[in-house]
């Protein structure tokens, strides 16, 4: 969270500032000292919150958590006065100085404005100074030995054992069959099979099954499942593959555990190097993991195999140019239903009537799943602990607030879609962030055009020119950021162009309802729906929102408004019933 807010927020508004300073210094000498010092206690807060992340999820981060909160507003309100100066101020020299001296009425205009910008950034940099000094003691500090502590708490539930197969799968006999010929097939070209796919879109499922297949089983001499994850060791990858396919002694382990890891690369790579291997490599999301393991990884005899699963596309072209990648597919509707109704043990050709109603309810509510097989399965969680038919009413007229609030229910199994789909997010480079939650801004299954997505980017400043190579524009370095955010699984190609460009893309449900959360988090926007017929003061409004906070916000509906009615809607955004 801490990200977003430093990086996506701070920075763009100390660079803007530092433009300021050179585009319009000749204006800006009289508050240059204020603008100077705003500068200075900007990059300290940046240097300040680099290591935030890790505590934004701990009890013991409350106090950090409020006071991030408050240099997030704090951000807010020094780009609000950077481009009120850029709106009263520098529009007035638009006639050139020489003409504008002749002007004494917009002299007087000037000063006043750079009066009341100067304090306004005096005002700040003494909100900065007081937060400063009411800074818990060494509370960055902490935030080290935390990180470690808190990622690997997060991550423990996601780690994969080959041994633990999904029960209830549907819809991958197909898969299986295919990849496991590809597996088995030694005049193969291609050495790494990957499985790529959203959070939750059955990877590791599929993975299991082909990695268990009776036929791979027995045509491989040697196997080892080992999950990467973000954080990873490499020698506890090189020491697990090399004891799962050698299966030492006590004594060869005691050895192993000894080694350093050039040691092990060497050990695993003459093992390996006459057998017929399959290595599984789980949840790989970059390719640097993959330089510094496969290095023990060699061609072994003709026809041994790599999987990798991994949320990224970039990742398995750069382990093996012939590489076979293979995408899941969808559940259908009929093929989600099977998977909830074994979840939830519920046996459709059943002659009673309130079953009958059950499953009305669940073939209903699936379908708010689009497919994603993790969300299936934690809906079948949430509907197999409600028995009565009153209970799964309920919660069909609840469905979405449901999925959304899983995370924060904090339930093993309850908790999984939006926290796999959360570390897709949490993953984002900071530049990435602003501009992955600005496609919640566009109303639901939206077909949004890239060319508009990336020059709003442009226009918000997201993308700056001194950010990016000379090599690129503005709009070319938005067409590649676009790209990694398909890359990542975070945003859906909806066509191309002739020359391969992306022309329009869309959001999956799931991953717009982590990005409505997110966005709302951090006041980046909020969306407006009608209002109630009996408040009259306002058209539109915002639930459980301080719209005053709020950076954008977004009309979806009733977007026909008469001026009047326009007017009526700008005129009372701070009156927004809440």
């Amino acid at each position: 969270m801490a990200d977003l807010i430093v990086k996506a927020v701070v920075s763009p508004v100390i660079q803007r500032i530092t433009d300021q300073l050179v585009n319009e210094f000749k204006f800006l000498h009289a508050v240059s000292g204020q603008v100077q010092k705003l500068q200075d206690k900007l990059k300290w807060i940046q240097s300040l919150l680099r290591d935030a992340d890790a505590i934004m999820h701990l009890e013991e981060g409350q106090q950090l958590r409020t006071i991030i909160s408050q240099f997030r507003d704090i951000s807010y309100d020094a780009e609000d006065v950077i481009d009120t100066y850029i709106l009263k101020v520098a529009s007035m020299s638009r006639g050139g100085f020489v003409g504008f001296l002749k002007k004494p009425d917009l002299i007087f205009k000037k000063s006043h404005h750079i009066h009341q910008v100067g304090n306004k950034i005096e005002a700040i940099n003494g909100r900065i100074s007081q937060i400063r000094e009411t800074l818990p003691p060494h509370a960055i500090q902490k935030t080290v030995g935390v990180s470690s502590d808190n990622r690997r708490f997060r991550r423990g539930w996601r780690r994969s054992y080959a041994h633990e197969e999904e029960v209830h799968v549907v819809g991958l006999d197909d898969d299986i069959d295919k990849l496991a010929q590809e597996l088995n097939n030694e005049e193969a070209n291609a050495r790494v099979v990957s499985i790529v796919g959203i959070g939750g879109s059955g990877k590791t499922t599929l993975a299991k099954k082909l990695y268990n297949h009776v036929l791979v089983k027995k045509h491989f001499d040697c196997r080892s499942w080992v999950t990467i994850s973000q954080q990873w060791d490499s020698r506890d990858m090189l020491q697990s593959i090399l004891i799962q396919t050698s299966s030492p002694t006590k004594e060869e382990r005691e050895l192993i555990d000894k080694m350093k890891n050039e040691e092990l690369v060497e050990k695993l790579y003459l093992f390996l190097e006459e057998r017929l291997y399959l290595l599984v490599l789980d949840d790989i999301w970059e390719t640097k993991a993959w330089d510094e393991l496969s290095h023990a990884f060699p061609r072994g005899k003709f026809g041994s195999k790599v999987i990798l699963t991994t949320r990224y596309h970039f990742v398995p072209w750069q382990a093996d140019p012939h590489c076979i990648v293979h995408k899941p597919r969808s559940l259908t509707d009929d093929e989600a239903w099977e998977l909830l109704s074994k979840k939830t043990k519920i046996k459709e050709e059943s002659t009673d009537q309130e079953v009958t109603e059950l499953c009305k309810l669940g073939k209903e509510m699936v379908k708010r799943c689009r497919g994603l097989p993790l969300a299936v399965v934690v809906l079948g969680g949430l509907l197999a602990t409600r028995l009565s038919l009153q209970e799964w009413k309920k919660l069909h007229q609840n469905i979405d607030l449901q999925l959304r609030a899983a995370r924060k229910e904090g339930t093993h199994q309850r908790g999984k879609v939006m926290s796999v789909l959360e570390l897709s997010y949490d993953d984002l480079p900071y530049r990435l962030k602003p501009c992955f939650l600005y496609f919640g801004l566009f109303p639901e299954d939206a077909e949004i055009r890239a060319k508009q997505m990336i020059r709003m980017w442009i226009a918000e400043g997201f993308i700056l020119s001194s950010e990016i190579d000379r090599e690129h524009t503005v709009e070319g370095a938005g067409e590649e950021w676009l790209e990694e955010l398909i890359e990542r699984n975070m945003i859906q190609v909806g066509a191309r162009d002739t020359d391969g460009r992306v022309k329009t893309c869309r959001m999956h449900d799931l991953i717009r309802d982590l990005c409505l959360e997110k966005a709302r988090e951090e006041n980046f926007f909020e969306i407006l729906s009608p209002s109630s017929p009996s408040n009259p003061k306002c058209l539109y409004s915002i639930n459980g929102t301080d719209v005053s906070k709020v950076r954008r916000i977004a009309l979806h509906v009733g977007l026909e408004l008469s001026k009047s009615e326009w007017e009526t809607v700008c005129t009372n955004l701070p009156l927004i019933r809440l």
